[in-house]
């Protein structure tokens, strides 16, 4: 397998509602539900 292309990455979680407090960036609500994070892969940086 060639991993030398870039891709996408999806991380799809269930929670309960919640509050994050997500380093310098702060407070985030999160309602109860489905939620789906779509990052980059293999790009600079790894």
């Amino acid at each position: 397998m060639d991993f030398s292309e870039k891709g996408i990455y999806c991380l799809i979680f269930e929670n309960q509602e919640c509050n994050l407090k997500i380093g310098k960036k702060g407070e985030f609500s999160f309602l109860a539900g489905f939620h789906i994070y779509v990052g980059s892969a293999l790009g600079p940086g790894g």
